[in-house]
């Protein structure tokens, strides 16, 4: 069974690591991330947001073995996107913000070589314009579509109801896919072993 960290700080420390992939690299730009092996996503301005947003989020998931969990407040719009993270009995864990040309992340709990640009990136993934995410990969590729289910006849696909897949692909291997439906946002990284639930409005 996988084990779960109980102290906040920590699981706050969790979860944006697995987002954050680790550490710096060397290799990336400013406002560019390495998403596959060798692709790349360059940081999209916050014009390109899908839909505002304004509510309290639960994220909860897994890095690798561990589950993490926590709450957030979430503020996104054309101007930018403000990230609150807290504790559940509200404890505040750090901030993260991001607009045209800036990104940063503050927190006590968090070594100073995470960089912010990846959880921008996993943001914008989920919430931004397809065919702008598509002009900002660089040797990956984006389908974005109904998710399929099986018909009983096992031998046709039709679409899930308010259900939407977005997969990113480096070559022929799937390395990221978004589920949203139902007040849900399910993000697994398969490249780097780490997945979360996004759930509007909840919070513990």
């Amino acid at each position: 069974m996988p084990s779960r960290i109980s102290v906040p700080p920590i699981i706050f420390a969790l979860f944006l690591v697995s987002c954050a992939g680790g550490v710096k690299n060397a290799a990336d730009a400013p406002g560019v991330v390495t998403l596959g092996e060798q692709g790349r996503f360059t940081l999209l301005d916050p014009q390109y947001i899908e839909a505002p947003l304004d509510t309290a989020q639960r994220i909860s998931g897994a890095y690798g073995k561990e589950e993490f969990a926590v709450n957030a407040w979430v503020k996104a719009d054309g101007g930018g996107v403000s990230m609150v993270f807290m504790s559940g009995p509200g404890m505040s864990l750090g901030e993260f913000e991001f607009s045209a040309g800036s990104v940063s992340l503050v927190s006590p709990y968090l070594p100073g070589n995470i960089r912010a640009e990846y959880l921008a990136a996993d943001f914008q993934l989920c919430y931004y314009q397809v065919e702008a995410l598509r002009k900002a990969l660089d040797g990956l590729t984006l389908y974005a579509g109904p998710k399929p289910m099986p018909r009983s006849d096992a031998r046709e696909t039709r679409p899930i109801p308010d259900a939407q897949l977005r997969r990113i692909y480096e070559g022929d291997n799937l390395i990221i896919e978004i589920e949203t439906g139902a007040g849900e946002i399910k993000y697994t990284n398969l490249l780097r072993n780490y997945s979360y639930t996004i759930t509007a409005g909840a919070a513990e």
